[in-house]
């Protein structure tokens, strides 16, 4: 069993040149503006994930309350779309507002403690 796996790492492992992509939602993402890249390159794109899901969700939930609650279907899918925006707007802001505390302050409590980045540490480690 240990040899089985051992030999399916060695197989599956990636060479230096093979880039590794994490955020695979990406490719449905439309490649009109540059959109699929700019999203893609972007440090945040997980903020843009989340913004879109919370944004979708909200936008889908204020459509059928509004439509439950008697309002017209044209009236009850604009507030949709607006509460859709504004949710995913406002989520993003927030998103990469706190990511860039955290980031500032990682840097910040690793240079108080002296600390350097992965990049320069010594090989044999």
């Amino acid at each position: 069993l240990n040899a089985t796996m051992a030999s399916d790492t060695t197989e599956n492992a990636l060479t230096d040149d093979e880039e590794i992509q994490t955020a695979k939602w990406t490719r449905w993402l439309p490649e009109t503006f540059g959109i699929r890249d700019a999203i893609q390159k972007s440090k945040y794109r997980w903020c843009a994930r989340e913004a879109g899901m919370w944004g979708i969700a909200t936008g889908t939930a204020m459509t059928l309350h509004r439509w439950r609650m008697g309002s017209r279907r044209h009236f009850a899918v604009h507030m949709g779309f607006a509460s859709l925006m504004l949710v995913n707007i406002g989520s993003y802001y927030f998103c990469v507002k706190r990511r860039d505390y955290q980031e500032n302050m990682i840097e910040i409590m690793m240079k108080y403690n002296e600390f350097e980045h992965a990049k320069d540490m010594p090989e044999d480690v």
